[in-house]
């Protein structure tokens, strides 16, 4: 998979010079120069941006922006999950940024540490059909559930607490809570985060975040460090449409081990599945994509 790095011009020379020893390593990571004076206007940003990444010959790209559009008044900057169409899709996650060795660090540790081809997936929802339905289809194909039959919510808030790899949540959801377990609100999530971060958070439910809470669930969990990588929408996505999501994606996630979170979206989309394609649009990705997130 071709990685681009979509960044800053003034940064240029410094991540060239980082590229090129990386590409030692892994040859497939290449950066993407924005011009410093686009960031001030989001029509023009987002347009070279994407003309760029058409142009590039990318699969997957972290975009990079600065840590103030970290904000929900600045998500109309933001690029979505996919960039240009289906027939030559980009798949995109923000990184909040300042400096160029944030970036370096972040692909540094993921490069450096041992990475776990197989990390474990913990299940999560709401007590209601259909999520109680697809929790056991993940179940079944070999993720650890805990099904909200079983778990009050202290029970759940300690599990989550100690988890490791990915987390996975189906249900209803609103810019400051998760509504299974007896609603898991934005304060006692927070509390309970990992002390090390996990791998991918993987929330197929409306609204965590919603632009009109400005410290929302989804946003206040990214910055919090308890993840290393998060899929989270702004918008009150269908039921229907989550769980068609959720079942081709387990599909992917089974298909080859290691498998990414960039590497699965993007066989999603090449699938040309209009009901797919349309509801990630609803979706924004946050923090490393290629994270490993199979099952």
């Amino acid at each position: 998979m071709n990685k681009a790095i979509v960044l800053p011009g003034a940064w240029s020379e410094q991540a060239e010079n980082f590229m090129a020893r990386l590409n030692e390593i892994q040859p497939c990571f290449f950066s993407i120069a924005i011009p410093c004076g686009s960031y001030e206007d989001s029509p023009s940003f987002l347009k070279l941006q994407s003309k760029l990444l058409a142009q590039s010959g990318a699969q997957s790209a972290l975009i990079v922006v600065p840590k103030s559009w970290a904000k929900v008044e600045f998500m109309k900057h933001w690029q979505t999950v996919i960039c240009n169409d289906s027939n030559d899709p980009v798949i995109c996650s923000l990184f909040f940024a300042d400096e160029w060795h944030e970036v370096e660090t972040l692909l540094q540790e993921f490069l450096e540490e041992k990475v776990d081809k197989s990390p474990k997936t913990h299940l999560t929802c709401q007590y209601q059909p259909p999520y109680t339905t697809t929790l056991k289809l993940w179940a079944d194909a070999g993720a650890e559930e805990y099904h909200p039959g079983d778990y009050f919510k202290s029970e759940i808030l300690n599990a989550i607490a100690i988890m490791t790899g990915n987390w996975v949540y189906w249900g209803h959801g609103g810019g400051s809570y998760l509504r299974g377990y007896g609603h898991l609100e934005k304060v006692e999530l927070l509390l309970y985060a990992p002390k090390n971060p996990l791998n991918a958070t993987l929330w197929f439910t409306c609204s965590t975040l919603d632009a009109a809470v400005p410290e929302n669930i989804a946003l206040s969990w990214y910055l919090s460090g308890a993840t290393k990588c998060l899929l989270a929408s702004p918008d009150k996505v269908k039921t229907d449409a989550n769980v068609a999501l959720s079942k081709a994606w387990l599909a992917e996630a089974q298909s080859k081990q290691g498998i990414c979170v960039a590497e699965i979206l993007l066989k999603l989309i090449k699938q040309n599945s209009k009901e797919i394609n349309e509801v990630l649009t609803q979706y924004y990705l946050i923090g490393n994509p290629w994270v490993c997130a199979g099952i």
